[in-house]
């Protein structure tokens, strides 16, 4: 009788580790994913920023060269 409690509660202790171990899994692999995601948004806003300033830089060029030969 006692020897299958043991057993019983090896059971119960390896099915509680292997239920934390798979939630510590689990939880790595959604901010793994949640930092690749922040990071493709990070840098397609970049990206944006980037254009965004070379379509100004060209506008103020163009200001510039019509104020230059008015």
């Amino acid at each position: 009788m006692r020897l299958s409690m043991n057993k019983s509660s090896n059971r119960e202790g390896f099915a509680a580790i292997a239920g934390l171990l798979f939630m510590v899994i689990a939880a790595m692999y959604f901010m793994s994913s949640l930092v690749v995601i922040m990071s493709q948004y990070e840098s397609s806003r970049a990206i944006d920023r980037y254009y965004q300033l070379r379509i100004e830089r060209s506008q103020l060029a163009d200001v510039t060269e019509e104020a230059f030969y008015a």
